[in-house]
């Protein structure tokens, strides 16, 4: 061995100390600044989706929004109220939620699990257990022998609670031992965040197939096709609102994105992003690859309507919606498209909108018309005929407004500052333009935008709209979701 080789030799392993050093002081700065300060992750099991671990802090007794939500859930389930200094002796200011999928391959099912720490307290006040019981949970309590403190595991199922004993004496792996959960929670510092929120966003990705709900398919093409890896959140107050980041910065406002002033009273969603054809490409090209079942009965839709209504989605929509775009749907169903169009397609985007409307209007409401045949006889033929089908022309708010009134059904646009502005009724836009007494969309978002970012993407949903899926969410008067593209920041907001 020449001296050249021992220099390399000595070097390598050199590095290789420096390295192993690090990963040494890595490992005791998680467990001493982390592992050991969260004693309720150990307990999870390590195939978890979702966990999120809480802390009750002061801040949390002056948010209304939480309060409401606390009274809601003691309601629920029949429960004596109890306040924040109730709930900080019951749980020790700490507990947690995960959500751990159940392995049936016909379907996506998911077992629960809350976890409290009840810390060194000798007795526990078992009404707040028993309800478990009626509601055909299970609960069980270790003592964790390290810390001399009593740990509660609540269950939606036996077999789940089973399997979290097996965890709690090291027969299965945990969470905890996943290095990289543990430390991109620990960023979220208690300080600052009141609690710390992880989610496998590609196990529920994989399961696609066996979702129904194609709203939720598209959404989760959406988000996995522009996203990897899991997504992790602080939650923490914000001037009365509940928010959850996934970044750790301030953030500042520099655009607002919505395309619509106004919002309608009675919202029930806003939807405002950009960049369709980039969008629908990576969703679809994702789709067909990992459903490919859903993505060619998607495939198969577009073809029959492009058919029958007489249009190519590809060649004559979808590349004038390049820029931002926002639709609105309110409580009665009216629904309005307002999306930024290039200055030379606009006209021509118009002029495919009124055939399109008019070929669905002639298509479901046809005419019969007889026809003669070779053999002198008559027989009646179905027809769809749009030439008793016209758009005409009005005033709203200084602007030309295009109109179609048929058997009840009405469709109304007018083009502006390289906008066109779509809707099922000309009262919608009327009162988007003229309106004064009408929400602003800063007012509707609770000036939310006084510390918002020009994220691209914004979904607004109104509280009546989630509490018809969720009847916790009755105290919430709007959920706010941001996202971001080219910075990666995400962002949900609660009031």
């Amino acid at each position: 061995m020449n001296l050249w080789h021992q220099r390399l030799i000595i070097f390598i392993a050199k590095v290789l100390a420096v390295i192993l050093g690090w990963v040494f002081i890595g490992y005791f700065l998680y467990y001493n600044l982390y592992f050991k300060q969260d004693a309720l992750i150990k307990y999870v099991p390590k195939d978890a989706i979702a966990y999120a671990a809480f802390r009750i802090t002061p801040e949390l007794e002056q948010t209304q929004l939480l309060a409401g939500m606390k009274a809601q859930f003691f309601n629920d389930f029949n429960l004596p109220e109890a306040g924040w200094e109730q709930l900080n002796q019951l749980t020790g200011n700490n507990f947690s939620l995960a959500v751990i999928p159940n392995n049936h391959a016909e379907s996506l099912t998911f077992s629960y699990l809350l976890l409290f720490d009840f810390g060194a307290r000798k007795n526990i006040d078992e009404q707040y257990l028993e309800f478990t019981k009626k509601k055909g949970w299970s609960y069980y309590v270790f003592t964790n022998q390290t810390k001399s403190r009593k740990i509660v595991a609540i269950t939606s199922t036996e077999d789940l609670l089973n399997k979290v004993k097996q965890v709690a004496a090291q027969n299965e792996p945990s969470l905890a031992q996943d290095v990289g959960v543990v430390l991109n929670l620990k960023k979220f510092v208690p300080k600052e965040f009141w609690a710390r929120v992880y989610c496998d966003l590609d196990y529920l990705a994989s399961q696609t197939p066996k979702i129904s709900d194609w709203q939720i398919k598209l959404a989760l093409a959406a988000i996995k096709s522009n996203n990897s890896g899991p997504l992790f959140l602080g939650m923490k107050n914000l001037d009365n609102k509940i928010v959850a980041q996934n970044n750790l910065n301030p953030l500042s406002l520099q655009e607002v994105t919505a395309t619509l002033e106004k919002l309608p009273s009675n919202l029930e969603y806003s939807l405002s992003f950009s960049d369709l054809p980039n969008k629908w490409k990576t969703i679809t090209n994702w789709l067909q690859n990992n459903d490919a079942a859903y993505y060619a009965q998607l495939l198969k839709n577009k073809e029959y309507l492009e058919g029958v209504y007489n249009f190519s989605w590809e060649n004559e929509l979808l590349p004038a919606l390049s820029r931002q775009i926002q639709i609105i749907k309110t409580t009665d169903n009216q629904i309005l498209l307002s999306a930024k169009v290039p200055d030379n397609d606009l006209t021509k985007l118009a002029a495919k909108i009124e055939s399109i409307i008019k070929n669905y209007l002639a298509t479901n409401s046809p005419v019969i018309k007889p026809k003669k045949m070779p053999d002198y006889t008559y027989i009646n033929q179905v027809l769809r005929d749009t030439s008793n089908l016209d758009f005409i022309e009005d005033q709203v708010a200084g602007l030309k407004i295009k109109l179609l009134d048929s058997n009840g059904q009405e469709y109304a646009y007018i083009l502006s500052n390289n906008s066109i502005i779509l809707a099922n009724s000309r009262q919608i836009i009327n009162d988007n333009l003229q309106n004064d007494q009408i929400l602003k969309y800063w007012q509707a978002t609770g000036n939310i935008y006084d510390f918002g970012s020009n994220f691209s993407q914004n979904t607004y949903l109104s509280g009546p709209y989630l509490q018809s899926y969720i009847s916790l969410f009755s105290n919430i008067k709007y959920l706010l979701v941001n996202e971001d593209k080219s910075s990666g920041a995400f962002r949900l907001i609660l009031e």
